[in-house]
């Protein structure tokens, strides 16, 4: 449930990664991915910047099983002077999470968390979106979205 305004916005940022940014990519030493991506855009009446890590992980069992993994933690932020001064920041939080059992799923979950803050003279405080998936064993257990501003 993402407004336009929030779709816009990550559209700019992921042409802005694409053209400007090269994350940095590290394996630590328990064989976990860690991926960081930081960048600014200015244009004449904006600033656009994305920090972000995310940290993946997979592992192979000798009984068969396999497990993949990620959490991500990023912060967009966006200003404007084109018509007085507006700010918005995104925090986005998520968390995946997959088992396989002989190449056959067994169980799958995607969490996310989005707070959207306002910065601007009609400002109403932060908006909280919550998107929650999990299923086992091609049953789901739950899909849940949550959306509300305090």
């Amino acid at each position: 449930m993402l407004t336009k305004r929030i779709a816009l916005i990550g559209t700019t940022l992921a042409l802005a990664t694409a053209a400007f940014a090269a994350p940095a990519h590290a394996a630590s030493s328990d064989g976990a991915d860690v991926n960081r991506t930081d960048y600014c855009v200015d244009g004449e009446y904006y600033r656009a910047c994305h920090e972000g890590i995310t940290v993946g992980n997979q592992i192979q069992t000798p009984g068969g099983i396999q497990s993949f993994s990620s959490s991500g933690k990023s912060l967009d932020t966006s200003s404007s002077s084109w018509d007085g001064y507006y700010e918005e920041e995104y925090t986005t939080r998520t968390h995946f999470h997959e088992l396989q059992k002989d190449g056959q799923l067994v169980e799958l979950g995607d969490h996310r968390m989005q707070q959207t803050t306002q910065i601007s003279p009609e400002s109403s405080g932060p908006c909280i979106d919550l998107e929650d998936f999990h299923t086992t064993n091609d049953s789901v257990q739950y899909l849940r979205e949550t959306a509300y501003c305090r």
